[in-house]
């Protein structure tokens, strides 16, 4: 699966913080009241009540309505009732602040974090993916319904918890730190996304991973046409234009509607889809011709072009309709269209 579920008890970020920064005054006030009734007592006492243990000893009897008090006179009396009223108020605004903390999930939250933490550690060959804004949502999206595991890391909290509302690990940080990267498996993974909203961010990840994994393969996105350049420089294997893509995709939507409807639907793999076989990843292929292999009467797996790859990760021409008679090498991928099901025989062949 690509995601664990987490149960996440949501709140505003400012609402926990405040929770507990309210749970902190309450403490020191109620020590303040403790301090300020012991001294209270060993003032109006004299000689007869020291600070150490008498007034303490009162003040606590009386805030904890023990009550066990010895006689006491009037003006003594007096700082009593004073002392019951500020300290047993400190004292259940302290509790009633330590119920909602509680009650909010914020001491859950803490828990889960440590589980997603552990999940984190046990990661390999996932995807580390930057930034969880629009883009970053319809990526996530794309991988768990693949089944492919990735870890969102994002330096805003309310994207972080909304990442662990939908049942994706994620954590919290600044994605431009060598830490932060190392936390989240960069050394383990297969790949990086880099969708943050700043070209100047995401030049900056994609160099910073480069650095800690250089078999990295990494996808940057980036908001100017200048900053391509700059992507590819840093270690980026490919770069994304959101505003390019989106305008390339209209202008075939109002030129060629029909080839643009078969790419949306093969993109979104519901009745077919198109996928890339990776021979290295299917031994029994290498060595062998098209011919030999008989994928479209066999598997019902159509080749439209052969792709090979070489090293370091630069894109190569590839082959439309590729010859029959080609025999494949593992360094070949072939770009194929199918039904779904049809791949999943494929890969698991004992399935069917």
């Amino acid at each position: 699966m690509s995601s664990f579920p987490v149960i996440s008890g949501r709140g505003s970020p400012t609402t926990a913080t405040d929770l507990k920064r309210r749970v902190v005054y309450s403490v020191l006030l109620l020590v303040l009241v403790v301090v300020v009734g012991a001294a209270g007592f060993d003032w109006l006492g004299g000689d007869k009540v020291d600070f150490w243990p008498d007034g303490l000893w009162d003040t606590f009897n009386i805030i904890s309505t023990v009550g066990s008090l010895p006689d006491l006179r009037p003006v003594e009396q007096g700082w009593a009732m004073f002392v019951i009223i500020v300290g047993l108020s400190s004292f259940l605004y302290l509790y009633g602040n330590l119920l909602t903390l509680l009650f909010s999930g914020e001491v859950m939250r803490v828990f889960e974090r440590r589980k997603m933490e552990r999940l984190i550690e046990s990661l390999s060959n996932h995807v580390v993916l930057c930034g969880f804004g629009n883009t970053g949502r319809v990526i996530a999206a794309q991988l768990a319904g693949k089944n492919v595991p990735f870890v969102v890391v994002d330096q805003k909290e309310e994207a972080v918890d909304d990442a662990a509302e939908k049942g994706y690990m994620s954590m919290l940080g600044d994605c431009t730190q060598d830490a932060v990267l190392s936390e989240a498996g960069l050394e383990r993974s297969r790949a990086l996304v880099a969708t943050l909203d700043c070209d100047a961010s995401n030049v900056f990840v994609t160099l910073t991973a480069r650095g800690l994994n250089p078999k990295l393969h990494i996808v940057a996105r980036a908001e100017e046409e200048t900053t391509i350049s700059k992507l590819e420089r840093a270690g980026a294997n490919r770069v994304a234009v959101p505003g390019r893509i989106a305008a390339m995709q209209m202008s075939h939507m109002l030129l060629k509607p029909a080839v643009t409807d078969f790419i949306i639907d093969a993109m979104r793999g519901t009745e077919f889809e198109m996928r890339q076989l990776a021979a290295a990843d299917f031994p029994w292929m290498v060595g062998k011709t098209l011919v030999e292999l008989n994928l479209p009467r066999e598997h019902q797996i159509i080749v439209i072009a052969r792709y090979h790859a070489p090293e370091g990760g630069q894109r190569a021409a590839y082959t439309f309709n590729p010859s029959p008679d080609v025999r494949l090498s593992e360094d070949d991928t072939l770009v194929v269209v199918c039904q779904p099901e049809a791949y999943e025989r494929l890969v698991k062949p004992d399935a069917s």
